[in-house]
């Protein structure tokens, strides 16, 4: 019975990897002067609004701001001058720094890592990176359970032999 079970888990573990666990969504993290303004956009997004060459907007993006819930009104991502961008996440300042997209405003892909940005007061840092979908955290847990389930049996072995 232990070994079909052993088999089940190891094919549903094998079924669970091969259909290749990828991020779906870019968690944006920008701290600083004493706060936190996190939200999350699709890795490939498409903009509620975009105009070629300048900007893009996406509306009614879920988010928090130091801790709380909320619903930004509108994130919007400017082009100043094909080296410098701009963050505006509602009535936020907007943030000044490095152009944080590649491809086009209708179109874009965002760079991922940590950026300087600035709202020509404070200095902020804006974090993008991936959001793990569930069926990574699902594999991660089953494989943490199965290092509990081979420690386990070390340890009751260990006990019968004294």
């Amino acid at each position: 019975m232990r070994k079909l079970l052993g088999m089940a888990a190891l094919v549903l573990a094998s079924t669970w990897a091969a259909c290749g666990a990828q991020a779906t969504e870019l968690g944006f993290t920008i701290t600083g002067a004493g706060h936190t303004i996190i939200f999350d956009l699709p890795q490939d997004p498409t903009p509620s609004t975009s105009s070629t060459g300048e900007s893009f907007t996406f509306d009614s993006v879920d988010g928090t701001v130091d801790g709380t819930s909320t619903v930004f009104d509108e994130v919007i991502f400017w082009n100043l001058d094909q080296s410098a961008g701009n963050l505006h996440v509602d009535d936020f300042s907007p943030y000044f720094g490095a152009i944080l997209y590649t491809g086009t405003e209708s179109s874009p892909t965002f760079k991922t890592g940590s950026f300087d940005i600035t709202d020509d007061e404070f200095d902020y840092t804006l974090t993008i990176g991936a959001v793990p979908e569930p069926s990574t955290w699902g594999l991660m847990l089953l494989g943490f359970a199965g290092l509990s389930f081979v420690g386990y049996r070390r340890l009751s072995r260990a006990a019968q032999v004294v």
